[in-house]
């Protein structure tokens, strides 16, 4: 399902492509996210700290696609508005494009508010991480597990915001 609108002059195609892949990238993070039992301390070498590395992985590469994307479409707006009357295209074509370029700032919103919660996951597993390294802490395991839950909802609503469920969409 290709999120970014057709883009002239930078790759209709390719935003499209990146948006794929990112959305890819999410819901593959999702099953070394969702298992409680992986993320416990009493098995933080094996379990939950490569689990949660696997995940970064994931979710840094999903990022790297998305802020593609973004650029992608910012500087598609920048060349329409450069645009002056001399390069115009053919009217039924000009018709395609204005219609495509409208879709440009809602899309562009989304995948920035896609990137914003895998921001928000970062942190949340930066935080699951440093407890999985102090497992004598009191508590350590149910913070971990709210840190795991919160990350779950987060890469949801990243999904969600480019549209495939979860919280955003």
């Amino acid at each position: 399902m290709s999120f970014c609108p057709a883009v002239t002059d930078i790759g209709p195609q390719e935003a499209g492509d990146l948006s794929d892949s990112a959305c890819s990238l999410l819901a593959s993070a999702l099953p070394h996210l969702e298992s409680p039992s992986a993320w416990c301390t009493s098995d933080a070498k094996h379990g939950g700290v490569r689990l949660i590395t696997l995940a970064e992985g994931k979710l840094e590469d999903a990022s790297s696609e998305l802020a593609r994307c973004a650029s992608s479409m910012e500087a598609a707006e920048l060349l329409d508005r450069r645009r002056g009357p001399a390069t115009r295209h053919p009217p039924a074509s000009e018709a395609a494009l204005s219609a495509s370029m409208n879709e440009v700032p809602g899309a562009r919103a989304r995948v920035e508010e896609a990137l914003r919660a895998i921001d928000r996951c970062r942190g949340h597993l930066g935080a699951a991480k440093l407890l999985l390294g102090h497992p004598d802490g009191p508590g350590a395991d149910g913070c971990i597990e709210a840190e795991r839950v919160a990350v779950v909802r987060a890469v949801e609503a990243a999904l969600g915001a480019l549209g495939l469920g979860g919280e955003g969409g």
